[in-house]
């Protein structure tokens, strides 16, 4: 412990006794003896003036306390941590099942009466009976001017007969079943067949329906019927030459509700319609989001063989004016087309369910094809690529769920933040208390503090000689809090008596959200403990030394040097007000050579030098109310020797105090007003003769 330094004058006015060999008959003058009280050293020390520094040892009411505070750094939200990563989203959206109404297909030529019942041409005028019969005839090919071929997953096939003979056309006893049709395409592939089981009347039309899936067969255009045509019954008429020339069968196929994997025909307009989910990166999601600085770009490739029209929507994506995010535009086949949006002053908010966090932005993409001029070659693969990338939004306020992500504190570093006065590795402190107190304005449901704070003992020099630490994880709240720990960690910190303090750590959030750049969290701590000590393996603590110069010890010592000194007495008295046992050692010399005042080594064997060693008594406490009852005096009387004298002789003489603490037997209180008072004084009696 440093202590003021105490100005102590060291007088020793030493007399040598003179000694004179007179003769009787010789008149003398008369001598005397003569006390002299000189002076050493008188000064108080207050514990409150040599231990309070006001600013990290300071005195609350009577008590002194170590108080270490400081501030952290503010940490803060800024829209570069407000953010969703960037994204790329490429969605391939294929044309899918292409859908036709219907196909129609026609024969250029019917069933005519002369090719299935040829010997009816030499009955014209005359009356002629048809009888119940069956007849074929040579397939019919039906062509279609809408496709040449398509794989068709399912449609209906309704096949049509119109018959214009003159007798009915249904089931018979040779074809119970009716009229049996088989369908087929150029390849002969069977398509489907059907059988039309009811009566068509002279003049009169039937259809039948059937639903067929081919699978993953191609059905070529034109497609062959075969048939067979069953008379109902007999049927007598009058065979003319106009029932001969007009009288037919004609077929028809439409194939209708088609859904189709691929074809090559004419293709109506077709409509795709297509939702996709842009994902919100780190996992957080979004009630309400404001955004600060952000691109969205959008890359389009046409890779169907006709003409689209596109129409792309993020309806939760709101411009300043509250407009979903739309494009639209035309693409040839092949083309590629980009665009781009800054979308600064952006929102994005649940547009279908406002108040709904958001994991994701829903996109709408509607395509509209062309119709195609003439034949085109189409597959449900073909398909309109869009990439969607998304620079990383930063956002100037945010309300919604956050991920899990962290907010860096630090690394904060404060240094020299105490003076103990020499009282490092004195005193060993039973208790501490360390407030950590921080203003969070961060609305965020889950914010937790990961703190580690080192404290560092730096000697004069700058070296390291001790380290503590302690890690703090605890729970912020919105708004002010305060974190007290008084545990042994934080006095293992304080007994190192800290000269430097050093944290890092983070907070770490999570949750429900209303957060805007420039919230943030404040704060300071306080590492604080009353003079509550135990003493224990002390380190002694030096006051400053004294020179005494020629000047301080005066000529009267020097003219008294020899055997004039009768006695010479050094006395000592201490008067301790304070709980603090131990004993007060006086160093004295007058060694040019040494470096160190308070370095024993060589005192014992050198008549330049001496230490005196004073008990220093504990004051006595009360032990209701921890005061103390009285001072405890200390008194000691350290004759000195012949020796001891000459070394005031020789100035310079140095001179110090050096008190060496006992330990104790627990905690004992160091109050401001407690005081150790030293005072000391040479006594001398010196032999004065007369003048001769």
């Amino acid at each position: 412990m440093q202590v003021r330094k105490i100005k102590s004058v060291f007088l020793f006015i030493l007399m040598g006794a003179l000694f004179a060999n007179c003769s009787i008959e010789e008149p003398v003058l008369p001598s005397w003896m003569v006390p002299l009280s000189i002076p050493i050293a008188s000064d108080t020390l207050l514990f409150q003036n040599e231990i309070a520094n006001g600013n990290s040892i300071i005195t609350s009411g009577d008590t002194l306390c170590i108080n270490i505070e400081g501030n952290f750094d503010p940490e803060t939200i800024s829209e570069n941590e407000l953010t969703i990563s960037e994204n790329d989203t490429t969605i391939s959206i294929m044309l899918g099942t292409i859908s036709l109404d219907s196909i129609r297909t026609e024969s250029a030529n019917s069933i005519e009466l002369i090719e299935i019942l040829p010997l009816f041409s030499l009955y014209v005028g005359q009356s002629v009976t048809v009888p119940e019969t069956t007849v074929t005839s040579d397939p019919m090919m039906v062509g279609s001017d809408e496709f040449s071929g398509a794989i068709i997953r399912e449609c209906v096939v309704r096949v049509c007969v119109y018959n214009e003979m003159p007798f009915a056309i249904g089931p018979n006893s040779y074809s119970p079943d009716g009229m049996e049709i088989g369908v087929y395409d150029s390849t002969g592939a069977l398509v489907t067949d059907v059988t039309i089981n009811y009566e068509i009347p002279s003049g009169g039309w039937g259809c039948v329906e059937k639903l067929i899936t081919p699978g993953d067969s191609w059905v070529r255009a034109p497609l062959r019927l075969d048939y067979s045509i069953p008379v109902a019954r007999d049927t007598t008429f009058d065979m003319t030459q106009g029932i001969l020339d007009n009288s037919s069968c004609r077929l028809t196929v439409t194939l209708l509700d088609l859904d189709i994997k691929e074809i090559i025909g004419k293709i109506p307009s077709q409509n795709i319609t297509s939702d996709h989910r842009l994902p919100i990166g780190n996992g957080s999601r979004i009630i309400e989001g404001s955004i600060s600085s952000g691109f969205i770009n959008i890359d389009f490739l046409n890779r169907i063989p006709i003409g689209i029209g596109l129409d792309i929507t993020v309806p939760d994506l709101k411009s300043p004016e509250n407009i979903s995010y739309n494009e639209r535009l035309f693409l040839a086949q092949e083309d590629v087309a980009s665009f781009g949006k800054n979308l600064c002053g952006y929102k994005i908010l649940n547009y279908e369910y406002p108040g709904i966090p958001l994991d994701s932005l829903l996109v709408d993409i509607g395509i509209v094809t062309e119709e195609s001029v003439g034949f085109v070659h189409l597959k449900d693969t073909d398909s309109v690529a869009v990439t969607i990338h998304t620079d990383k939004l930063e956002f100037s306020r945010l309300e919604g769920d956050l991920a899990i992500d962290s907010l860096e504190i630090g690394p904060f570093e404060e240094n020299d933040i105490a003076d103990y006065k020499g009282f490092s590795g004195s005193l060993n402190f039973e208790k501490a208390l360390l407030l950590i107190a921080f203003h969070n304005d961060l609305n965020i449901e889950n914010v937790d503090l990961n703190l580690f704070i080192t404290g560092y003992h730096r000697e004069t020099d700058g070296r390291v000689s001790d380290s503590a630490g302690v890690a703090i994880n605890a729970p912020i709240a919105f708004g002010d809090n305060i974190l007290s720990i008084s545990d042994q960690r934080i006095v293992d910190l304080l007994n190192i008596y800290p000269t430097d303090i050093v944290s890092t750590g983070v907070f770490v959030y999570s949750g429900y959200s209303v957060v805007a750049a420039g919230d943030g969290i404040s704060g300071g701590y306080s590492l604080s403990t009353p003079f509550e000590v135990e003493i224990r393996d002390s380190e002694p603590v030096e006051f400053d030394p004294d020179t005494l110069s020629g000047d301080d010890i005066g000529g009267i010592f020097r003219d008294a040097v020899g055997d004039n000194i009768q006695s010479a007495v050094l006395k000592a008295r201490i008067e301790n007000h304070s709980p603090i046992g131990g004993e007060v050692r006086l160093f004295i010399s007058c060694d040019p050579s040494r470096v160190q005042l308070y370095d024993t080594r060589g005192y014992s064997d050198s008549n330049l030098e001496f230490i005196k060693t004073i008990t220093m008594d504990a004051a006595p406490v009360d032990p209701l109310n921890g005061f103390i009852e009285s001072a405890a005096v200390s008194e000691v009387e350290f004759p000195l020797t012949y020796d001891e004298l000459l070394i005031f002789a020789d100035p310079p003489v140095y001179t110090g105090f050096q008190l060496i603490l006992e330990e104790t037997a627990g905690t004992i209180v160091i109050r401001g007003s407690d005081y150790i008072e030293f005072s000391g004084e040479i006594e001398l009696e010196i032999l004065i003769h007369g003048e001769e």
